[in-house]
């Protein structure tokens, strides 16, 4: 699947990986409590190759400690 193809079907990313401009990511779910900081978010970042190919992703779920 091209980055034309992927943009397509799931709309412009959210952002881009700091790490990796090859890698745009989309924000799945924030949930935010009862406070203004996220208590837990779901990621998808998808990776890229030189000809804008997906080439894989990656889910990533992150809670906050309490």
């Amino acid at each position: 699947m091209s980055y034309k193809q992927l943009t397509k079907l799931l709309g412009e990313p959210q952002r881009w990986d700091n790490d990796n401009i090859d890698s745009p990511y989309y924000n799945i779910n924030t949930d935010y409590g009862h406070d203004i900081d996220p208590v837990y978010t779901k990621t998808l970042t998808i990776y890229l190759n030189k000809d804008s190919l997906v080439t894989g992703y990656k889910i990533k779920e992150w809670r906050k400690e309490k």
